[in-house]
């Protein structure tokens, strides 16, 4: 099973780093490959709703950025691991411009290409308490659940972290993201 984990985080040791970690530590333990990028180390544009891409004028986007370059991978990825912390309330800005770049595995008729199918995890961390951001996994399950038809495997939902790496002295949290991994 090939797992492609993308990070947002643009800390290298950041709360959601450390659980996705895990998580693909746990994964590679099974037998599986994992493949990780850093959404901040990477170019990005935003989509510009050219519409290029429904209308198949080119493959993936009509952006030559480093999306365009790992969309070979999100194809051909079994599972997708989403990880973000929470800025303001919701994902932080750099995942929302790779979603917006979802567009492209959407036709014209809104029917999805590429993507349906593969399953899905997200983590979500933040100095809030875990409750006051619930509402962000329930978003992805919407988009990434019901619009692309992904299938949704679980989620890790972790709050009170309010120093960087803090996550590595929460024991519950690395347990829950290391069976997840395992379970794959």
């Amino acid at each position: 099973m090939f797992i492609l984990n993308i990070n947002s985080s643009p800390r290298k040791n950041g709360n959601s780093v450390i659980l996705s970690r895990k998580l693909c530590n746990a994964a590679r333990n099974n037998g599986h490959t994992v493949k990780t990028v850093n959404l901040y180390d990477m170019t990005i544009k935003g989509c510009i709703a050219c519409e290029s891409c429904t209308q198949r004028k080119v493959e993936y986007c009509i952006h030559e950025d480093d999306l365009t370059k790992i969309s070979p991978d999100i194809i051909n990825a079994d599972v997708l691991v989403f990880s973000t912390p929470i800025y303001m309330g919701h994902m932080n800005g750099l995942l929302k411009v790779f979603l917006d770049r979802w567009y492209t595995f959407a036709e014209e008729d809104f029917s999805i290409r590429h993507v349906m199918g593969k399953k899905f995890i997200t983590i979500t961390t933040s100095g809030a308490p875990a409750e006051q951001f619930a509402e962000v996994t329930t978003y992805f399950k919407k988009w990434f659940g019901e619009f692309f038809k992904l299938e949704y495997i679980d989620s890790i939902i972790a709050g009170e972290l309010t120093e960087q790496g803090e996550a590595e002295n929460r024991p519950e949290l690395l347990a829950q993201a290391e069976k997840i991994g395992a379970s794959l």
